[in-house]
């Protein structure tokens, strides 16, 4: 009777609660149990190391691919075997449980050893870029351990100087070439105007006598007796990398992670917790910066952990997705949307009657993607028969998904077949990013209370695979995690959304850069950007800035990109169409301050090193000769050039009528 009380009172609490049925109350009850079991499950059987869990789900996989490299295929037990060899080797070095070891090296076979041999020994791994700032990165080296150094050749010709200044007592740099098919690239045609594959560390080890090559590395330890398994624990301090966009150029912030964010993930990514189909002989593309976690957890741990490869791709450079596709033939392509978007402009030029007919998830991750821009992917998939040997019609080649979650969250959203979850739905409202169920996410007002009517709010969540802090920075740290009015914590997402009623996540925009006007009110970006992305059939992307004007006055700037079946088409007509609607729904004072700027489809948007679009460089173009206002008058567009002017005070007389845009 107790039982039956208690489970009585709690879905009385759950329907009053969430403002549904007693059927769909019952099943919130079910999944939360089967959550804080899996949870409780994690606790007692897999207290132990990220690479400790990798292994045990692959005992009876070992004759399977796990990675891929440009043609060469290493299976789990040789990739286990290499992960021992570096492991001794560490530990022959002097490495120990809790020592940071500094790790800067391209997606290579090598970089899956060295994290893994990292975990197994108990020891955190560093990765960061060569791309930092130097001083920065001096900084951070004279913060880990001295013994051992890891560093691709490819990275190592721009921070040797750094390194050496350092003084590693063992700096191990891996080559390219190192796990190629007998050490010789077979795509040398089309990597050669982007990397150089060939073997430069024993160049560098003429140079300096404490360099071993990666080969040099694992013979080291091969004679070490000693114990490699440390008793690690779910909650050791293992992943230290970096937030990709966020942060001064070259100052990234380093975000920490324990073994428990990357094993509760891989738990969670299980077809009964995920509600997804199982991963079957995916080969997933890991081409990311290594520095990003992103990488490490979706391309390289989600694979291995379902059994599943991933193809090592070293080279990120948006000029370069396409030959990154050809080359790894991946199933699973994680790619930011400003990577997708450049193949759907481009691919079929590059590579003319190509198909990628075994590409059945392109997953869009770690930027928003637009109506627009989903039509466009959608469109090339199509085009490319993307999928139609692995999935049946009408899943594959129309279907974009949508993946994300930030770094210090270790990535807590999924969407699959996007699009046909889309026309699935009963609401006409965007399906939004699906949460994995061991995350609490909410919305919350300015005050952190919590709104649960579906308005637009501050998005926070907390979860097991939420970073423990950012490393050597508490200020940072103190500011991620934020309460709510009750005192409960979460870390902050730093983004304008809204939870549907499915309980899926709407992301509407960056928080920081509202616009203020003068009775107080607020204004976010999104509110002109999401306006003026509604005509998917002409806008393909939009991103607004607010810019400050010589004169102290914040200026939006929407930075507009045109489909590229349009651009150049009736751009009065377009742009009639976006200001009348803007007329309607965006407040006076705001829309008098508007600029606008056409990017073409050649230069779209500068982007970051992580692939994301970057909203400093479009502020940093600020106001300039490209800008225009456009003023209707009897359905006219009139588009006003001279922005001095225009900041100082519109002249009316001054207005350069025309039915085209110009300029």
């Amino acid at each position: 009777m107790n039982i039956k009380y208690n489970v009585e009172k709690l879905l009385d609490f759950a329907t009053k609660k969430f403002s549904i049925n007693r059927k769909k109350s019952k099943k919130i009850i079910e999944t939360n149990r089967k959550v804080n079991k899996a949870l409780e499950e994690i606790d007692k059987y897999r207290n132990y190391s990220w690479d400790q869990d990798i292994e045990y789900r692959n005992l009876d996989n070992f004759n399977k691919e796990a990675l891929y490299y440009r043609g060469n295929t290493i299976t789990f037990k040789e990739m286990f075997s290499k992960r021992d060899n570096v492991a001794k080797s560490l530990k022959k070095m002097g490495i120990k449980k809790g020592d940071t070891i500094p790790i800067c090296m391209s997606n290579t076979p090598e970089f899956v050893y060295t994290i893994m041999a990292a975990s197994k020994i108990g020891a955190k791994a560093m990765i960061f870029g060569a791309s930092f700032d130097k001083e920065y990165l001096k900084k951070m080296l004279n913060d880990c351990s001295k013994k051992a150094i890891i560093i691709t050749d490819d990275n190592y010709e721009k921070i040797k100087d750094i390194v050496k200044e350092v003084d590693f007592e063992h700096k191990i740099v891996a080559s390219l070439a190192d796990s190629l098919p007998n050490g010789v690239d077979p795509y040398y045609d089309l990597d050669k105007e982007f990397k150089d594959f060939s073997n430069k560390a024993n160049e560098f080890k003429k140079e300096d006598a404490n360099i071993f090559t990666f080969a040099d590395f694992e013979n080291y330890g091969k004679d070490y007796k000693g114990t490699i398994i440390e008793e690690v624990h779910l909650d050791d301090e293992f992943l230290i990398t970096f937030t990709s966009g966020s942060t001064k150029k070259g100052l990234p912030k380093q975000i920490v992670h324990p073994h428990r964010s990357l094993i509760t993930m891989a738990r969670f990514h299980d077809s009964d917790l995920s509600g997804l189909p199982p991963m079957k002989d995916v080969r997933m593309l890991a081409h990311i910066p290594t520095y990003s976690n992103t990488d490490v957890i979706t391309s390289i741990s989600d694979p291995l952990s379902q059994g599943c490869s991933a193809a090592m791709e070293p080279i990120y450079n948006v000029k370069f997705h396409n030959r990154s596709l050809v080359i790894n033939e991946p199933n699973a392509i994680p790619a930011t949307t400003s990577f997708l978007l450049h193949s759907a402009k481009t691919f079929e030029k590059e590579f003319p009657g190509k198909k990628l007919e075994n590409s059945y998830i392109v997953i869009a991750v770690g930027e928003p993607t637009s109506k627009g821009e989903e039509k466009l992917i959608n469109k090339w998939l199509r085009n490319v028969k993307a999928g139609t040997k692995r999935v049946p019609f009408p899943l594959s080649p129309v279907t974009l998904s949508l993946g994300g979650g930030d770094c210090e969250h270790g990535g807590i959203y999924f969407t699959l077949f996007h699009n046909l979850r889309q026309k699935a739905s009963l609401s006409k409202e965007t399906y939004g990013l699906t949460p994995f169920k061991c995350v609490e996410q909410v919305i919350l007002d300015e005050f952190g209370n919590h709104i649960t009517d579906g308005r637009i709010g501050h998005l926070a969540a907390i979860g097991p695979t939420t970073m423990k802090k950012y490393n050597n920075n508490e200020e940072a740290t103190n500011a991620f995690f934020i309460h709510d009015a009750y005192g409960k914590k979460y870390g902050d997402c730093k983004a304008w959304a809204h939870i549907t009623k499915k309980g899926n996540i709407i992301m509407h925009g960056r928080m920081g850069s509202e616009f203020h006007l003068s009775d107080g009110t607020k204004v976010a970006p999104y509110v002109i950007s999401e306006n003026i992305q509604k005509d998917t059939k002409n806008i393909l992307s939009c991103e607004v800035v607010n810019v400050m004007s010589e004169y102290g006055t914040e200026i939006p700037i929407a930075h507009i990109e045109i489909q590229p079946d349009k651009m150049n088409k009736n751009m009065a007509k377009i742009l009639t169409s976006i200001e009348k609607r803007l007329q309607k729904q965006m407040p006076k004072e705001l829309l008098d301050k508007l600029l606008y700027r056409i990017h073409s489809n050649e230069e779209s948007f500068a982007l970051t090193g992580s692939g994301k679009r970057s909203i400093l460089a479009l502020e940093e173009e600020g106001i300039s000769d490209k800008n225009f206002k456009v003023i209707l008058e009897d359905d006219i567009v009139c588009l006003d050039f001279n922005i001095d002017k225009y900041l100082q005070g519109i002249n009316q007389e001054e207005k350069i009528i025309t039915k085209k845009l110009v300029g």
